[in-house]
């Protein structure tokens, strides 16, 4: 991202990056130190832009796994079939995950020997 003074020079850098990178299929990270914004660039800024750009409210899926009322989809195979559950048509649809760090290793149901893991991004792929 480079040495930038201030928020509104982050801010433009960002908008230029989003408009090369949004619609190309491929997942995004955020990362960064504690506090920095990474969930309002992400719920706040990259949400409305999508919806500024024809994308629809349910073609948007948020969860943040930080939040209690969440805590069943700390399971990988739970948040799975919930983001699953959300896609209705064949659409692009737009996976927003906050906290994904809480997410849990189970035992891999596909490999006899025990000791493979499985995580949630084991299942995307």
């Amino acid at each position: 991202m480079g040495h930038y003074k201030n928020y509104s020079q982050i801010r433009k850098w960002w908008y230029g990056y989003r408009k090369k990178t949004i619609f190309n299929g491929r997942i995004k990270i955020i990362t960064g130190i504690r506090r920095c914004g990474k969930s309002y660039l992400l719920f706040e800024l990259y949400k409305n832009y999508l919806l500024k750009n024809s994308i629809v409210e349910n073609q948007i899926i948020e969860i943040a796994l930080d939040d209690i009322e969440n805590s069943q989809y700390r399971d990988p195979f739970k948040l799975n079939e919930y983001i699953k559950s959300k896609i209705t048509d064949d659409k692009r649809y737009y996976i927003f995950i906050d906290e994904i760090q809480f997410s849990k290793s189970v035992k891999n149901p596909y490999i006899d020997d025990g000791d493979e893991k499985i995580t949630f991004v084991d299942t995307l792929l």
